[in-house]
């Protein structure tokens, strides 16, 4: 049987990677795996985002007092004032 090379993309699920298309070998087939991680296009990346701080999305303000909140304990931190 001649080489037969095919790139995909896929999702990794533990040890096992959920290809974006089928591979034309047969089920059982021997294959070399080499795993980059994928970019993220600008619309993933903004869905990621909303993802992570999609609860400060309509009040931004929250966001910004916790950031600044969060600042302040990490400099009494740093000098050991804190805790």
């Amino acid at each position: 049987m001649a080489d037969t090379t095919e790139s995909f993309q896929g999702i990794l699920q533990g040890q096992s990677i959920k290809l974006d298309r089928p591979p034309s070998l047969p089920d059982g087939s021997k294959v070399n795996v080499t795993v980059r991680k994928a970019k993220l296009s600008a619309s993933e990346r903004a869905d990621k985002l909303k993802e992570l701080f999609g609860g400060c999305a309509e009040d931004a303000s929250d966001l910004d007092r916790y950031m600044d909140w969060n600042h302040q304990q990490r400099r009494l931190n740093r000098r050991g004032e804190g805790a």
